[in-house]
């Protein structure tokens, strides 16, 4: 795991992005005017971080997304990052899942995931 300043520089076969979501992607509180720019600026920059993180992909790139997102204890619906909006159309292939999956499937989902990590690692 890395986040996208620290890709710079450095190439993958597949590179899986998450979380390719309005105010996460470009980042709500870094489009803020501050002392580093103002809101086009720092849209400009949020922008070519996103191309940074595109182009560490040599074979294979995989863009998630939540349809919603839990912030807090509420459940908030969300928006494609505007940015998936410059990527040319037959670059892209959106895959909407084909179920719903339950809270306990998902939670045995991720502790089997946990689990061959562990095993990875040792």
């Amino acid at each position: 795991l890395m986040t996208i300043h620290s890709a710079k520089g450095l190439e993958f076969d597949v590179v899986f992005i998450a979380g390719v979501e309005e105010n996460l992607i470009p980042h709500q509180r870094s489009l803020e005017e501050n002392d580093a720019g103002s809101y086009d600026d720092n849209l400009e920059e949020e922008r070519r971080l996103f191309y940074v993180a595109l182009t560490r992909a040599k074979m294979k790139l995989y863009l998630t997304a939540c349809q919603q997102r839990k912030v807090m204890r509420d459940l908030m619906s969300m928006n494609l990052s505007p940015f998936v909006e410059e990527i040319p159309e037959h670059l892209i292939a959106i895959r909407e899942p084909d179920s719903e999956v339950s809270e306990g499937e998902a939670h045995n989902y991720f502790e089997m995931m946990k689990a061959r990590f562990a095993a990875v690692e040792e």
